[in-house]
Parts: C-alpha cells; sequence; structure tokens
C-alpha cells in the first residue's frame, strides 16, 4: 500500500508548481497576456487576457502595466482610461475560478496638460515601478 501512496504524495506535492506554471504570463499573447494597438495619436486600445489560472487581480494588473508601457514608449508621463470593458467568466476546468478579459480604451497625457477631466489619471512611471518588477522576468 505504501508503494502506491508514494506516487500519489510526490503528484500531490508538484502539482501547486504545475498549476502556477500554467498561469497566464505578461509576455504572452497567443492565448492570454497582453497587447496594445494604437488607434490614432497617443489613443490605444490594450487587451489584457488572464487564462483560468490567473487571479483576475493579476490581469488587471497586466492590462495596467501594458498601459504604462505605451504611455512611456510615447515619451508621456501619465493616461487615462477612457472606456473600460472588463469580462470573467467561470473557469473552463473543474477546480478553476474565473478567466478574465480587460479591453482598454486609453488617451496618453502629460499630466501638466491635462487640467480638470472626468477620467481618472493615472502616473505611468509610479505604476510601473510598482508593477513591472513583480509581473515582468529578467
Amino acid at each position: 500500500m505504501r508503494r502506491l501512496l508514494a506516487p500519489l504524495a510526490l503528484a500531490a506535492a508538484f502539482l501547486p508548481a504545475l498549476l502556477a506554471a500554467c498561469a497566464s504570463s505578461y509576455e504572452g499573447f497567443l492565448k492570454d497576456g497582453t497587447s496594445a494597438e494604437k488607434l490614432g495619436p497617443g489613443r490605444y486600445r490594450v487587451v489584457a487576457i488572464g487564462n483560468s489560472f490567473t487571479d483576475p487581480v493579476v490581469a488587471q494588473e497586466f492590462a495596467l502595466l501594458k498601459c504604462a508601457e505605451v504611455t512611456l514608449a510615447e515619451q508621456k508621463d501619465a493616461f487615462q482610461i477612457v472606456k473600460a470593458d472588463v469580462r470573467q467568466q467561470p473557469g473552463a476546468m473543474a477546480g478553476t475560478t474565473y478567466a478574465s478579459r480587460y479591453d482598454f480604451e486609453i488617451r496618453t497625457v502629460d499630466r501638466a496638460s491635462v487640467g480638470e477631466t472626468e477620467f481618472k489619471t493615472y502616473d505611468a512611471k509610479a505604476l510601473w515601478d510598482r508593477l513591472s518588477p513583480k509581473h515582468i522576468r529578467k
């Protein structure tokens, strides 16, 4: 009986690591990850998709990180989310929670020239500095 239980115990010990490896990564995009599409001057559509092994908070952080990345690449210091579509669907496999999709339309801006606006202004550099060490592999 012990011989039968040993392989099961070993498999159970490695299961959390295996499932963590299945979670979405910031860099990937074939099925999940992030992308940005330029819509016009200073306007982008940013999409972040997390599979059912990815915590919805992580998928949201991927979206914000990609927003910060494109903003800084445009040499702007802030962005505003002018349109947001957030979807969460139950996981496809038993025991999984949700697959998340964050679809943002953003406007890159210079904070000094923003003034009064109906949209929240995010500091791109501060977001990048806070989230990139957590999600980007070096």
